[in-house]
């Protein structure tokens, strides 16, 4: 993951949206490489947005302060409305 994010900033990508519609469950390790990634596209001027986290996932999400960091569509359709 990290080297994919990695490899859109080389590429110049400023805008990722990430559906994590089928994410079951994230890992520290999944956590800092988001936070990893968003640092770095902000930098860039860009922004990672991230839509359709299961209920699990928000709960982590909330419980490490992510929400606040990330910006976050309950569907992959209502953020790509919106980004």
């Amino acid at each position: 993951l990290e080297r994919w994010f990695l490899s859109l900033l080389d590429r110049g990508e400023q805008n990722v949206l990430i559906d994590f519609e089928r994410l079951r469950y994230i890992s520290s390790a999944g956590l800092r490489v988001l936070l990893m990634a968003a640092k770095r596209m902000a930098a860039a001027g860009g922004r990672l947005t991230l839509c359709a986290l299961g209920s699990n996932i928000q709960e982590v999400f909330e419980i490490a302060g992510f929400t606040s960091i990330f910006q976050i569509h309950p569907t992959r359709l209502d953020a790509v409305g919106r980004t």
